[in-house]
């Protein structure tokens, strides 16, 4: 990585000419933008690089290869349509592809790989907080959560209501995980501990 910092000019060097900053094209729509980032990430962001966005509510490929134009990096997230040969043949310098979401399959086209550029995903870090949700999820069923509630706010006494449900502990319980991508490893993970 110390070699694509140094070729993507992304030290943050003061003496940085506005025609140094590597540019950054940013794909994905302004709701997923305030969704997922802060506009502290967004200043950051562009205290050391140019930045483009686009502006569409809804995937424009025109809009997003105008905004490519000179990109050297592109930040795509939930609502970021195909980068088609189109999108990307104003950007001949791209070296750099960062999703704020998981999968990039839906994106990814032959056009990125005979490029040969870097793809990085969030894919990672949004599979743990499926996970812990999962076993949230998980341990709420056990101790009927749902049912419970419902007979607490139609009236039926806390006693009562906790006799008629068959609640359980998770410890000593086999669990079945359907599918061992990255949600079904860290779940396992968590599981173990």
């Amino acid at each position: 990585m110390p070699a694509l910092r140094e070729e993507l000019h992304l030290q943050g060097r003061p003496e940085m000419t506005s025609t140094d900053r590597v540019q950054v094209a940013v794909v994905a729509p302004p709701q997923t933008r305030e969704d997922c980032f802060d506009p502290a990430d967004w200043a950051r962001l562009e205290r050391c690089c140019l930045v483009a966005y686009v502006q569409s509510a809804k995937w424009d490929a025109a809009e997003a290869a105008e905004v490519m134009a000179g990109a050297q990096v592109v930040l795509t997230g939930w609502g970021t349509g195909a980068l088609t040969e189109a999108v990307l043949s104003p950007a001949p310098e791209l070296k750099l592809w960062v999703h704020s979401a998981g999968s990039m399959a839906t994106m990814a086209t032959p056009a990125v790989f005979d490029r040969g550029v870097l793809m990085s995903t969030a894919n990672d870090v949004l599979a743990r907080g499926v996970a812990e949700f999962a076993l949230g999820m998980t341990i709420m069923a056990l101790k009927q959560v749902v049912a419970l509630n419902r007979d607490l706010h139609a009236g039926v006494p806390w006693r009562e209501a906790r006799g008629k449900h068959n609640s359980r502990e998770l410890c000593n319980l086999r669990v079945g995980i359907a599918g061992f991508g990255r949600v079904g490893r860290h779940l396992a993970r968590l599981l173990e501990s």
